[in-house]
């Protein structure tokens, strides 16, 4: 009659600790499940985050090589997101720019990262103004480049078409017979044509 109450009362300690144990997985996967929404959270921002602008946003190998591409950015270098994703540095600019390429980043450039212009290159071969900021930053351990580029194609020919314009404008002034000067809003002189007074 012992043993029988004896096993009793290790079946009713078992049933305490399964229940504990029971307890314990609801808990953990309530945190699980709230860990996994928050991670979802994150990915549905850094899609929104990536798709909503018009640069370049890539996800590289520190040698260059595409991991990860916006839409924005297959679509600057005319090809679909699918065929952005193994694309290497020397397959994005100028042939005579892609052997003059270093194959690793310097460390110092790696942890300050760095925003210079550039020139690139679209699938079909057209060579276009770009500027670059990179900087590296870690993924599951590993090193990886996080690099935004904008066409600055328009800026470019704006910048050429006032450059003109100013050239054309100190020609006309220089030229003119007539006394002038050019002043700002403000009443600031400044330009005045002196060959009126020679």
């Amino acid at each position: 009659m012992k043993s029988k109450e004896k096993t009793k009362e290790q079946v009713i300690d078992e049933l305490v600790k399964l229940r504990q144990q029971i307890t314990e997985l609801k808990k953990l996967n309530i945190k699980y499940q709230q860990i996994e929404e928050t991670l979802h959270e994150s990915e549905e921002k850094y899609r929104i985050l990536s798709e909503a602008t018009t640069d370049c946003i890539l996800i590289e190998t520190v040698e260059g090589r595409v991991l990860e591409c916006n839409t924005a950015g297959a679509k600057m270098f005319g090809y679909n997101k699918k065929d952005m994703i193994g694309l290497t540095i020397a397959d994005r600019v100028p042939e005579e720019f892609a052997k003059k390429l270093p194959k690793v980043i310097s460390k110092k450039e790696a942890t300050q990262g760095f925003f210079v212009p550039r020139i690139s290159k679209k699938k079909d071969g057209t060579i276009f103004p770009i500027e670059i900021a990179t900087k590296i930053i870690n993924i599951r351990g590993k090193p990886r480049l996080i690099t935004c580029i904008r066409d600055i194609t328009k800026r470019k020919k704006a910048e050429k078409k006032l450059k003109k314009a100013r050239k054309m404008f100190a020609s006309l002034f220089s030229s003119s017979p007539e006394a002038a000067l050019y002043h700002d809003k403000e009443g600031r002189i400044i330009h005045i044509l002196i060959s009126y007074f020679d």
